[in-house]
């Protein structure tokens, strides 16, 4: 009995590790029919691309895990500039977002757009967002405004050079914050985010 445990103990840690660290790479054709395609991004929205990358990946346990979706796409240069600008179409958020419940017991959240920006001076403000725009390498990205973040979160990150494009999208039902104020002294947590969960290597 005590060994039959064990072997169950070994079998559900691997698998957990597995889910760690899986990541698939896919095709157009399995984000039409992902979940990701339900997101801020539909297949339509990368335009008139001439290459395609997507992969997906899950990050965590049995129980509670964030699974992402990552689509990069490669432009010729009028279509890279026409897909700039449709990317205008979408709300960003204008400043880093601040869970509430931590200020004054009351759920909800404060955008910092200047107003408010001497909260996210404190080192125990639970970050909903705490960077709307960052770079990676040459890789720009920002942050959407989509509804139920951060369970939902979309960006989309711009490389001028070499003319792509990058559409992410993360979804975890149970995370009620990304990171305490502390956490993003240096400014990089979402660069952190970003490698932890996407897992791909925007520095290469």
């Amino acid at each position: 009995m005590k060994k039959a445990l064990i072997i169950y103990c070994t079998v559900i840690a691997a698998f957990g590790v597995f889910l760690h660290f899986a990541c698939n790479n896919k095709t157009i054709m399995d984000y039409s029919r992902s979940q990701f395609n339900d997101s801020s991004f539909t297949e339509t929205d990368f335009g008139d691309y001439s290459d395609l990358y997507y992969q997906e990946a899950v990050t965590g346990g049995l129980i509670f895990s964030a699974e992402t979706g990552l689509a990069i796409a490669s432009y010729g240069d009028e279509s890279f500039e026409q897909q700039l600008v449709y990317l205008e179409k979408y709300q960003y958020l204008r400043g880093a977002m601040v869970d509430t419940s931590g200020i004054n017991g009351e759920p909800g959240y404060i955008i910092l757009d200047g107003e408010n920006d001497y909260i996210g001076t404190q080192a125990e403000t639970f970050y909903i967002i705490p960077d709307n725009e960052f770079n990676i390498g040459d890789w720009d990205f920002r942050v959407l405004y989509v509804q139920d973040m951060p369970h939902y979160i979309d960006l989309v990150a711009v490389n001028q050079n070499e003319k792509k494009i990058a559409y992410l999208t993360f979804v975890d039902s149970e995370l009620d914050f990304l990171c305490k104020g502390k956490e993003n002294k240096d400014g990089k947590f979402m660069e952190r985010f970003v490698k932890k969960y996407f897992k791909y290597n925007f520095r290469k």
